[in-house]
């Protein structure tokens, strides 16, 4: 099976925006596909016979065309994170990589620079901060077949739209936008983007119909998401929820492995991560947090058993020195909504206990150690509900999401 790099930073018909990394898959890639008609003839004779292109292209076709290689890439005009696919033809760069994955090859993301990033920063919109894809339309899509249904298609969706025309292609893109999104949509048109003219004018579609009339051509409109109604999990009170990852300072690979998976996936759910701030397992969760497309300041809490702020792992952005020694595993598990317990040793057996004691739910993930162990049993007689699990990481994230958007417990003392 294949190493499939998903490359992007390709900038009209050109590699610009490619990183070094981006380079190196391109030159050792036996198949390159470019899921778009919009790649010119110094490319196509770059890559020669390695190269796949077109629209037409269909799912069936990516998994087919890297059936037998070892290296492959997916190349995108900007960054293939954002890349939203088209509708019932072809999928996101998310959803092609879950399947690239099912297919049995690894999949690896390397970010480019593009049009689409520096519109965006020029807007004030960070995809971190937005739970959104975004999508790049340039003139073509407007004028050729089909063209209009799938821009209106795209932009009844929650979308980021950033759009480049030219001046024969806005006036159709304004109408198709106001119909779709309605007159109040927000949105910022930015004229001279990246040059010393740049100029952003902001605000509801309707208030920018003169500054669109007037504007220069070619241009670039970035069209916001309707405001999401989904919103991170909470408490009873109101609170973000927070799951308490909790493990051994000393696992395996494959567990540190685990603990960074579930780290980036309860981020991804919305969730806070809370641990004992020290290495291994709780270093793992924290720097799986901070790589979510969804992380931001604040979703790492480490709860040290020393007095110096500076002993806590580097992925830790609030600490919290005790000086408690072992004896700050009872924070740990009583600042926590849920506790995900990864493997562990004796003190993440003491973290099990208390956090039982007081009615946190606990979810075991698969690993070595006492989580796997007590999975699916009760401590005790005290709680009916037994340890869930085991599970994999992104069942469990998804599991505290659901039990905390359903959390009601009684107040427990020991």
């Amino acid at each position: 099976m294949a190493k499939v790099t998903l490359v992007g930073g390709m900038i009209g018909d050109t590699l610009d925006g490619v990183t070094g990394r981006g380079h190196d898959a391109l030159a050792r890639a036996e198949r390159i596909i470019f899921p778009g008609n919009w790649i010119g003839e110094e490319l196509k004779a770059r890559f020669g016979e390695r190269l796949s292109w077109g629209r037409a292209l269909r799912l069936n076709d990516v998994l087919e065309l890297f059936e037998d290689v070892e290296h492959g890439v997916m190349l995108y005009a900007g960054d293939a994170r954002i890349f939203t696919g088209r509708p019932g033809k072809f999928p996101s760069a998310s959803a092609l990589s879950e399947r690239l994955k099912e297919a049995g090859h690894e999949v690896e993301f390397v970010p480019g620079c593009s049009v689409v990033g520096f519109a965006m920063h020029a807007a004030g919109l960070s995809l971190d901060a937005q739970e959104e894809d975004a999508l790049l339309i340039p003139p073509a899509l407007v004028g050729e077949d089909g063209g209009r249904e799938a821009l209106e298609e795209y932009a009844r969706t929650n979308a980021i739209l950033v759009m480049l025309w030219a001046e024969d292609a806005g006036e159709e893109a304004w109408k198709i936008l106001t119909s779709a999104r309605g007159e109040s949509t927000l949105a910022a048109i930015v004229t001279g983007l990246g040059t010393p003219t740049e100029h952003v004018s902001r605000g509801p579609l309707v208030d920018l119909k003169e500054a669109f009339e007037q504007m220069a051509h070619p241009s670039v409109i970035v069209v916001q998401p309707p405001v999401p109604e989904a919103r991170p999990p909470r408490s009873a009170k109101g609170r973000r929820l927070t799951v308490a990852v909790i493990g051994s300072a000393r696992a395996s690979d494959e567990d540190l492995a685990a603990a960074e998976e579930l780290g980036e996936a309860l981020v991804d759910q919305g969730c806070t991560v809370i641990c004992g701030g020290l290495g291994g397992i709780m270093e793992a969760a924290c720097r799986g947090a901070r790589a979510s497309k969804r992380y931001t300041y604040g979703a790492t809490v480490g709860v040290l058993p020393t007095y110096e702020p500076d002993d806590a792992n580097t992925y830790c952005d609030i600490v919290i020195a005790t000086g408690m020694n072992h004896a700050r595993n009872v924070v740990v598990a009583a600042s926590a909504d849920i506790i995900a317990v990864v493997g562990g040793r004796a003190g993440t057996l003491t973290e099990m206990g208390f956090g039982w004691t007081l009615g946190r739910p606990l979810i075991a993930i698969s690993a070595q150690g006492w989580g796997t162990r007590l999975a699916g049993q009760a401590l005790d007689d005290r709680r009916e509900e037994p340890v869930y699990g085991p599970l994999g990481p992104l069942e469990a994230a998804k599991l505290c999401r659901e039990l905390g958007e359903n959390l009601s417990r009684a107040r427990k003392e020991f």
